[in-house]
């Protein structure tokens, strides 16, 4: 039986050498068995090189190439422990991956809201003109109905404004607080932003300046005193018999 097969070995042989186109075919095979060989038992340790590869490189390259590898494993080699651990890497790779792409997604949104925030912060403030300090838009007022400028100058300025004309130039005839506008506050304009001693003090100024255009009205002589009474009847003068009690005089503020 061995002999027989033998001889039928040698025929054979001996057939395909002699036979040139046959020859010429199992040539060009050699090469592609060659190849698929080299898969088969080469592909394992090329996988183990691109396991740990994939690892180290970051996750963003790894992604494309574990499914590229894992697709060469199931095609062409052997579906061992190292295709199970590749494929697990590559499960793991691509979990990591899109918890990744979410986190920067999540990371992208909340920047965005945050630079939405902070525009909208930037927004809702504007610059004092008087202090040039970036205040909160709400602390800008219009000052007087009697004209209509932009809100530029906030409420702390005008207020600071207000007590400066007061006790510096004690000034009642309070202008709008900026350059090319002659518009007088009136009671209610000061009012909104003087302070409660500055208000008060505007208001006794008033009423000394009306005091002082009434010709019959006589101050008290004592400078101490802050009082006094107008002498009007029946068309004349009438004097207080004691002078030194009351005095007319053109002291009208306080």
């Amino acid at each position: 039986m061995s002999n027989c097969i033998f001889v039928k070995f040698d025929y054979f042989s001996e057939y395909i050498f002699q036979n040139n186109l046959v020859k010429e075919k199992l040539i060009k095979l050699v090469p592609i068995i060659c190849v698929l060989l080299l898969l088969y038992y080469i592909l394992p340790s090329l996988v183990n090189v691109l396991l740990v590869v994939s690892i180290l490189l970051p996750i963003v390259y790894t992604f494309p190439i574990a499914f590229g590898i894992l697709f060469l494993v199931c095609l062409y080699g052997p579906f061992h422990v190292v295709s199970i651990l590749f494929l697990a890497n590559c499960i793991l790779v691509s979990i990591i991956y899109i918890l990744e792409r979410k986190n920067n997604q999540k990371g992208t949104h909340y920047q965005g809201e945050k630079c939405e925030d902070q525009l909208q912060e930037e927004e809702e403030r504007k610059e004092c003109i008087i202090c040039t300090e970036s205040v909160d838009i709400i602390a800008f007022l219009n000052i007087t109905d009697q004209c209509n400028h932009d809100y530029r100058i906030c409420r702390e300025c005008v207020g600071t404004y207000i007590k400066h004309e007061l006790e510096d130039n004690g000034n009642i005839r309070i202008s709008y607080p900026e350059d090319g506008c002659n518009e007088i506050l009136d009671q209610k304009d000061v009012q909104k932003f003087a302070d409660e001693e500055s208000f008060k003090q505007y208001e006794r100024f008033t009423l000394n300046l009306a005091l002082f255009q009434i010709t019959t009205f006589q101050w008290c002589l004592n400078p101490n005193c802050k009082s006094g009474q107008d002498h009007y009847q029946g068309g004349k003068l009438d004097k207080h018999l004691n002078d030194s009690f009351f005095l007319a005089n053109t002291y009208y503020y306080i």
